[in-house]
């Protein structure tokens, strides 16, 4: 188990609560385009927010952005400013919203069962709906790459939890990730055990993590992220290309904005020329 305190107290647990309660009331984004969609696998419906730059060629790597009405804004606005500034990659960016009252991140994004938490643990069911329903659908639509070096996949809270999830359990489907305050703590840490079961395996690991928490954020949610980066950065893995950082002055909500947007400056950077 990791070294700090596990936060299954009533009072951590209803924060929480509070915290996806209030992201998930965030009004509408200025997506350029929005279009329903059903997921048949879930029975439930979503609005999909896509952004596609102006100017591109060929096929774009892409960005889905889980809790998509709140989180897909600061992602479009730091791509815009670093693709005018020449720094980052040109890429479609998705924003996965639940349509109407649908809410359903407590089940979608929670990777095991939690008894005080109804529904939770669709994590898995989730990830069947993006690989067999989502991503043949973008793919489709828009001018995307196949491949999973050029799928991104950002979340925060329950979102970032997913995130480590797809990290750890589905890594066929993306080769980056922003985990942007991350829920460690939940079902006891399982995440730490992923983890010891990655560095069992192959030294080689090519992916791109981005990872974060507000500096403001408590005991659990700062413990939980320094515990894992330091796992992160001792197993000397080959190609994983990885940076992470305490937001400061931000707790849980503050803290997003800036999460996400860095996240985009780091996973969308274009490579240096020789």
């Amino acid at each position: 188990m990791p070294p700090f305190p596990n936060p299954r107290c009533p009072l951590a647990l209803g924060l929480a609560l509070v915290a996806v309660l209030t992201l998930a009331g965030c009004g509408p984004t200025t997506a350029q385009e929005s279009e329903p969609f059903h997921s048949t696998l879930l029975e439930r419906d979503f609005i999909l927010h896509s952004y596609v730059p102006a100017e591109h060629g060929g096929e774009l790597p892409v960005v889905l952005v889980l809790d998509g009405n709140s989180m897909f804004d600061p992602v479009v606005e730091a791509l815009e400013q670093g693709l005018a500034r020449g720094e980052l990659e040109p890429a479609v960016v998705i924003g996965i919203a639940y349509a109407g009252s649908q809410n359903a991140r407590s089940t979608d994004f929670t990777p095991v069962p939690d008894d005080r938490i109804p529904d939770s643990g669709g994590a898995s069911q989730y990830f069947d709906f993006v690989e067999q329903e989502l991503l043949p659908h973008l793919e489709s639509r828009f001018p995307i790459s196949r491949r999973k070096e050029d799928r991104a996949l950002f979340g925060h809270s329950f979102g970032g939890l997913a995130g480590a999830y797809a990290l750890f359990e589905r890594p066929e489907l993306f080769g980056r990730y922003g985990l942007a305050s991350p829920s460690l703590w939940y079902g006891d840490g399982i995440t730490y055990s992923w983890e010891e079961t990655r560095a069992a395996g192959s030294r080689e690991w090519p992916v791109t993590i981005w990872m974060s928490t507000g500096a403001w954020e408590g005991a659990e949610m700062a413990g939980g992220f320094e515990f894992l980066d330091e796992k992160l950065r001792s197993r000397n893995y080959t190609g994983l290309r990885y940076e992470s950082a305490l937001i400061p002055a931000q707790g849980h909500l503050g803290s997003f904005t800036e999460s996400l947007q860095r996240a985009t400056e780091f996973v969308l950077k274009k490579e240096e020329q020789p």
